[in-house]
């Protein structure tokens, strides 16, 4: 009786539509929810272990070999398990990349249509718009999150806005690939919102100013290039080959202006006077090789007029912190001095109602205001590499921080070369190796490498990445396909992994695991589809 009632339950049909349930919640919870995405990958794993089939499940993971390399990769880190001194951080480890094991089997186990494979991506998209949506109300200040939005980066409150971008950078393959798919069957209406959609992820990610998402785009825009080139009509690539020469000349543009502007010396008085209008000494200090936009920070400062009228035309006083923590003090100097106003009286005056705002909000320069999120975002790294390189200080400036990451990284690397520190002693190495090297970062900024090669690397050493490497690419060559899905995700995922430790993180080892699973399968299911 119970054994007729457990078969009729667990048909391998039932199977598959409760594992797409299960796989939705997961990939709801990755843009949206912390929660929900742990409790569908756990339950992903319950349901795979107790929902029988056993014969059918070994069949199609026999038939599907192409996902066994992504198992691989948890198993090697497994085997580096042998020797590792701290057992804790090992076991957390281990326990992050889980979903390497969890998703491969169970995608890999079970026979999904393209269609059923569809409506979990359809519902990571919506899940992934839904995110955007909230993040705008936060940019509008019509929602006001728990935790304080120092930038705008802090508007994606649900996940890092790096992994939202890569997200977004996802659903707009997931909607190109199904507009090129139904664009026969689609009403005017249809395309309509695709477009849209389109645009309005297009713009989040130049909102979030997540340079990783631009550069994933490029890349991965290059790299279909170059594999379907062969399909393309010829005006179509004669098009494209413009289109994407235009690109990389109007961004090489783009860049060398903001930096040239940014360098541009436009302060040259050298004959600097002592006293303000109102007859109050000046501080210069001509040596000070300090700048914001063109001009010299640390002159025209009279700090008895600078107090006296912001306090005049700000309720935060000068002796307070903006919007971002900061000494606000410093950001209305910064911010006087980006306009080329004097730090006095005068200076103060002439600042416009949408001036007062950003400084109070922590824009350190009227460019934050200005100009457009882009420009801010390059014209923010030139300004970090500047500091860095006067005054050699990293911390809190995100882009030079990653250049100290990445040098104590290799310092490990090189100390452990061919089979690495072993799985879960790459915490401790690091905070050896901070000592060592006598690190200007403060104990709060010190983190992992902030690219998985190297991570894997100083884990694994040389031997362990050239195997993960392997197991990397090694699904495109046992599958022979270039689906365009596949080879979109996989880019942006390969990408990523230079900027960011991405299989240290729960987050990154699901959106690794899950959606290469599911666009690996989805190429084959295609492709046997096509053939039928």
């Amino acid at each position: 009786m119970l054994k007729s009632l457990y078969t009729r339950i667990f048909t391998a049909r039932n199977v598959e539509w409760f594992m797409l349930f299960l796989i939705c919640i997961t990939a709801v919870g990755m843009p949206l929810s912390r929660f929900l995405m742990s409790t569908g990958t756990t339950s992903v794993a319950i349901w795979w272990a107790i929902s029988g089939n056993w014969r059918y499940k070994i069949d199609n993971l026999k038939e599907n070999k192409f996902l066994w390399p992504i198992i691989a990769i948890f198993l090697l880190h497994v085997v580096w398990l042998v020797g590792a001194d701290n057992a804790a951080e090992a076991i957390d480890d281990i326990n992050v990349k889980l979903p390497l094991l969890f998703f491969p089997l169970a995608i890999g186990s079970l026979r999904f249509t393209s269609k059923q494979i569809i409506i979990m991506l359809q519902v990571f998209v919506i899940a992934v718009i839904i995110s955007t949506l909230v993040s705008l109300g936060v940019y509008l200040e019509i929602y006001t999150p728990s935790k304080p939005v120092n930038n705008i980066r802090d508007i994606s409150i649900f996940v890092s806005h790096i992994r939202l971008g890569l997200m977004c950078l996802m659903s707009v393959g997931v909607i190109v690939y199904i507009w090129h798919k139904k664009a026969a069957e689609m009403k005017i209406w249809h395309k309509i919102a695709f477009g849209v959609t389109i645009t309005w992820l297009v713009y989040f990610i130049l909102l979030i100013q997540t340079a990783t998402s631009w550069v994933s785009a490029f890349v991965a825009v290059t790299v279909l290039f170059v594999v379907y080139h062969k399909r393309l009509k010829k005006w179509q690539l004669y098009g494209s080959v413009v289109l994407l020469i235009a690109l990389v000349t109007a961004t090489v543009v783009f860049i060398s202006g903001v930096y040239t502007d940014f360098h541009h010396i436009k302060d040259t008085e050298t004959n600097l006077p002592e006293y303000t209008l109102k007859g109050n000494r000046y501080n210069h200090d001509a040596e000070s090789p300090n700048i914001e936009n063109g001009y010299y920070v640390n002159r025209y400062i009279c700090n008895t007029e600078l107090a006296a009228e912001w306090n005049k035309r700000s309720a935060i006083k000068i002796d307070s912190i903006d919007g971002h923590g900061q000494p606000i003090k410093h950001t209305i100097i910064r911010y006087l001095t980006s306009k080329g106003l004097p730090k006095d009286s005068c200076g103060v005056w002439k600042l416009t109602q949408a001036d007062i705002d950003g400084i109070e909000e922590g824009a350190t320069s009227c460019i934050y205001v200005e100009k457009s999120h882009v420009y801010q975002r390059i014209y923010e790294v030139i300004w970090e590499f500047d500091h860095y390189q006067k005054y050699g200080d990293p911390n809190g400036k995100s882009v030079c921080m990653r250049v100290e990451f990445f040098k104590t990284g290799l310092h490990i690397a090189k100390q452990h070369l061919w089979f690495g520190v072993g799985t879960g002693d790459v915490v401790d190495a690091f905070a050896q190796a901070y000592k060592e090297t006598d690190s200007p970062l403060e104990s709060k900024y010190q983190h992992y490498a902030h690219n998985q090669y190297l991570t894997f690397a100083i884990a694994l050493g040389l031997i362990g990445l050239l195997l993960v490497l392997i197991c990397m690419f090694a699904p495109f060559f046992l599958l022979r396909t270039t689906h365009f899905l596949l080879i979109t995700f996989f880019t942006i995922l390969f990408v990523s992994m230079f900027d960011e430790d991405s299989l240290t993180r729960q987050l990154g080892s699901i959106m690794f695991a899950l959606m290469y699973s599911l666009t690996l399968v989805l190429a084959k299911v295609t492709k046997s589809e096509a053939a039928d």
